[in-house]
């Protein structure tokens, strides 16, 4: 079956690409989903890169995994850091090559909130509607942070809902 060969081949090409992020930043924890850390742990060669890692997962206030009786958002603790200091680690797709991690700095980060700002005129009194995929650094930055950066609300399409009937946004 055509089908269950095209998924075969997606799945070891997005193992070997998790493979490659591991080794490349050595985290010291992954955050995934409920759904997918069984799945995720269950897979030797992700076991075998990530050992010493710790194994996370978000649900409804609950991060799951870590230390007993750790919930979030108490469990957070604000960090002193400067506006060169790494806001987030991003990998490009790897379509050319292997993924390479960029650091984007809290600086990086607040130029690209004001030029999104000054490009579509928004206010605290804007509310956004998104159907960009938040793992894309347009839906990331763009649909996510910028509502957050503003005080403003935001809608969020599920993508495969807009791509399916783009006309439902309207």
């Amino acid at each position: 079956d055509g089908a269950a060969l095209d998924f075969m081949a997606a799945f070891f090409g997005t193992l070997a690409r998790l493979q490659s992020i591991i080794l490349d930043c050595q985290p010291s924890a992954i955050l995934t989903s409920p759904k997918l850390l069984g799945t995720l742990q269950s897979l030797p060669e992700a076991r075998a890169l990530s050992e010493g890692v710790q194994w996370l997962s978000f649900e409804g206030g609950s991060l799951n995994g870590a230390a007993e009786g750790a919930q979030c958002p108490d469990a957070w603790t604000p960090v002193d850091c400067t506006p060169e200091a790494m806001a987030l680690l991003q990998y490009t797709s790897g379509s050319t090559g292997s993924p390479k991690g960029i650091c984007v700095t809290h600086q990086s980060l607040w130029q690209n909130q004001l030029a999104v700002q000054a490009a579509f005129r928004t206010t605290p009194d804007s509310h956004l509607a998104s159907w960009l995929p938040l793992f894309h650094d347009m839906g990331l930055v763009g649909s996510a942070l910028h509502p957050i950066y503003l005080g403003a609300s935001c809608t969020f399409i599920p993508t495969w809902t807009f791509i399916r009937t783009p006309l439902v946004w309207l």
